[in-house]
């Protein structure tokens, strides 16, 4: 699997892809055209056979560390996530970070797949709104 640098005609496709972990709540932007239009220069995608978006990821630089602030696969279980993580993780080397982190929604089921992926699962939660959300990090 190769991770491309997100294109201009992708946007509508990325948009599609984080709705699918919208959660109904104030504030939630990252699903939202302005968002990702925003961000589309941060995002790396990975495609399936027929060329169509399998899952989207915004990687940001945040001082010494490379933030994972989305990840969306289309179908689970078909190391389309892993792959994105694995990009990730190359890709904060390649920029000198120190770290990378990521923040999900506790209602999302998916502390392990990031524990899966290397990352340890901060002993806190924070809250966004009302909702509390997991953070992980991993030395990189």
């Amino acid at each position: 699997m190769i991770v491309q640098s997100a294109r201009r005609e992708d946007l509508e496709g990325i948009v599609e892809l984080n709705r699918l972990f919208h959660l109904d709540m104030p504030d939630f932007i990252w699903d939202t055209l302005a968002y990702v239009a925003k961000h589309l220069d941060e995002y790396h995608v990975l495609r399936d056979a027929s060329g169509r978006l399998a899952g989207a990821m915004c990687l940001l630089l945040e001082g010494d560390a490379c933030v994972i602030e989305t990840l969306a696969v289309r179908s689970q279980g078909r190391g389309i996530g892993s792959a994105l993580v694995d990009f990730a993780r190359a890709y904060a080397r390649e920029h000198c970070a120190r770290e990378l982190t990521v923040e999900s929604f506790c209602e999302l089921g998916v502390s392990g797949f990031y524990e899966r992926c290397g990352f340890t699962k901060d002993t806190e939660l924070g809250i966004y709104g009302e909702k509390p959300y997991d953070r992980f990090s991993m030395n990189v």
